[in-house]
């Protein structure tokens, strides 16, 4: 006999595992196969739907591809209902189609529907987010508190109406990418927690980056530094080069001289709050700079600003800026006679290979020779060295001072890369990093706790020397912190892994140090809508001549084939529809008569026949 096909599609899209359902949905297709094998000539057919959304259509069309529609029996259906009207339109089902339903139609769920949010946001303006705070238990009149985080720092709380839309203005204080999470109350009973939170990602833009470059002296990477700042567009640059003390002797006429006095008061006294860094490229005290302007520019990056120095062989001589109070930020000192004239290809550090500005670079040592550097005699306890020289001399430092932060090269010689000596360097590459990551561009913020997925678990790294007295806290979406063990590889790099398949917002501590790692959309459909339906559906189901059926009565359910009919269920007997495909099926013929005898019948009334004629 032909067998009839018979598909069992499992949902186990984002709105089962939401909800918890996921084990259930497997025992129940467990049961359900179990008891449809012990039917002859049934063709089993299963397909589990993991996907985001639920296509379980999609899904049904693709697995009964190359099947005959007359070997169709019908289908079942393990799901919440919640699937995409998109994905029920139009659609033409051969055979009943029966519905198990998984969850408890009655449940109520408490969900954040994020209704519009801009993409982009002007830095330090209003950022508004329309949002609805849902409960299907509760009243319009109710309210409840809506928290805003960014990161793991909550910028906002405040009360909202329920089941009504609302308008949060945020403030955006960070240029960049950012992603705030907003999140209302668990309420003990509903479906699901997990879209209690919503996420908005923006970008903060800034008018324009204005930069200070003061030189202290031309010389041969000079104008390679203002070529590459100005082709930035997003940076303003202003720029002055001294070439003369206020005491030198010129005999030229004033009124013949093109040389400008340097605004000195005017830009470390009135303006210099407007900069967002100050590049001072082999500048050394020249009697120019009184000391509050150096005071002023500790102030400067202890309030967040950025500070890059660039040392030449003058800050080996007795004016040096190391004598002064920006020793207190500087990463480190130099002393006279520090200067070392030898060939080095700078090299990038452990340290650097894990930090923002050289993470992109590797550690290849393939770059052009630099052929000065200066010794520093002293280094500050936060100071980080992200280049050095073969044997281990710092090149490239940076330091974190207050909110600020300051970059320090200790030699002069980076032009050569921009100029292909010896095959050259990532020059133009590495000093837009630098300028970035110290005018606090988000994207070039360094953080060592890491959260990455990899298929139904979550990686948690730590490239950091590990912290005594501290341990992994791991947020779940339900709000639950678990602790998670450490454990080092080869590299030294922390590892941690969390196995899960429900979606949500995860959040990871390790020491002061956070990071956060969204699983799925939570602004989408189908983790909006979570609550066990049989809306969608039931024209569908009516129209085969199928039944819905409820999770917890599949035990008495009992299966079987029958030739077409109206409705294929009866009390606890659910059926399908035997198949109609006759091409197999094998005829035997048997004659009524002897092939003898109906010869002689044919004999007979053939002469029967002449005889009449006569």
């Amino acid at each position: 006999p032909t067998q009839t096909a018979i598909s069992i599609i499992s949902d186990s899209s984002l709105s089962q595992a939401a909800s918890g359902r996921n084990r259930l949905v497997s025992n129940i297709e467990q049961q359900i196969v179990a008891k449809l094998s012990n039917l002859e000539n049934v063709d089993l057919k299963t397909k589990t739907v993991d996907d985001e959304d639920s296509h379980l259509f999609t899904a049904l069309e693709e697995n009964l591809q190359g099947t005959q529609i007359n070997k169709r029996g019908g289908a079942i259906f393990i799901t919440d209902g919640q699937i995409p009207v998109a994905d029920i339109q139009n659609r033409k089902i051969t055979g009943p189609l029966h519905i198990v339903l998984t969850g408890d139609q009655d449940r109520y769920d408490r969900r954040l529907h994020i209704m519009a949010a801009p993409g982009y946001a002007k830095l330090n303006s209003a950022f508004p987010v329309k949002l609805e705070a849902l409960d299907t238990s509760a009243g319009s009149s109710e309210n409840t508190v809506l928290t805003v985080k960014l990161g793991d720092r909550i910028i906002m709380e405040k009360d909202i109406p329920l089941n009504q839309p609302t308008t949060i203005n945020l403030p955006i204080t960070r240029a960049g990418e950012a992603e705030y999470a907003f999140s209302i109350p668990i309420v003990q009973g509903e479906v699901s927690p997990v879209n209690n939170t919503a996420i908005v990602n923006t970008i903060g833009v800034r008018d324009r980056l204005r930069v200070l470059l003061v030189s202290g002296q031309p010389h041969q990477g000079l104008r390679i530094w203002r070529n590459l700042l100005k082709s930035d567009p997003s940076v303003d640059l202003v720029h002055f080069t001294i070439l003369r003390d206020f005491d030198s002797i010129d005999i030229t006429p004033p009124n013949q001289m093109a040389l400008i006095p340097f605004p000195t008061e005017e830009l470390f006294e009135n303006r210099i709050k407007d900069f967002a860094l100050i590049i001072m490229d082999r500048y050394t005290r020249r009697n120019i700079l009184l000391p509050e302007y150096f005071l002023n520019i500790v102030n400067f990056v202890e309030n967040g600003g950025g500070l890059l120095v660039v040392h030449g062989t003058e800050e080996t001589n007795e004016d040096n800026l190391s004598e002064t109070v920006l020793c207190d930020v500087f990463p480190s000192l130099i002393n006279q006679g520090a200067i070392r004239n030898e060939a080095v290809i700078p090299q990038v550090t452990d340290m650097g290979r894990n930090h923002p500005i050289l993470a992109q670079m590797g550690r290849t040592n393939d770059y052009g020779s630099w052929y000065r550097y200066l010794s520093p005699s002293k280094m500050a306890d936060q100071a980080q060295i992200l280049l050095e020289t073969s044997d281990g001399a710092p090149l490239l430092l940076t330091r974190e001072v207050g909110q600020g932060r300051v970059a320090q090269f200790l030699s002069d010689q980076i032009w050569l890369w921009a100029r292909g000596h010896h095959g050259g360097g990532p020059y133009a590459q590495l000093m837009k990093r630098i300028s970035h990551w110290l005018m606090h561009e988000p994207s070039l913020e360094y953080n060592p706790l890491k959260i990455e997925q990899n298929s139904d678990k979550f990686e948690i790294t730590y490239s950091d020397e590990q912290i005594e007295d501290e341990t992994l806290l791991f947020t779940l979406p339900t709000g639950e912190t678990i602790n998670l063990e450490f454990s080092a590889d080869d590299t030294g790099v922390l590892k941690a892994e969390y196995v899960t398949d429900m979606p949500g917002y995860y959040q990871a501590k390790y020491g002061g140090e956070t990071a956060s790692f969204t699983y799925g959309d939570l602004n989408s459909a189908e983790l909006q809508n979570l609550i066990t339906t049989r809306d969608k559906l039931e024209e569908l189901v009516q129209s085969s001549g199928g039944s819905f059926i409820d999770a917890q009565d599949i035990e008495n359910i009992n299966f079987d084939l029958i030739s077409s009919r109206r409705n294929y269920r009866s009390g606890n007997n659910i059926y399908f529809e035997q198949s109609r495909d006759l091409n197999n099926r094998t005829v035997e013929s048997t004659a009524l008569l002897p092939p003898w005898l109906l010869f002689l019948f044919a004999v007979f009334f053939l002469f029967m026949g002449w005889r009449r004629q006569e």
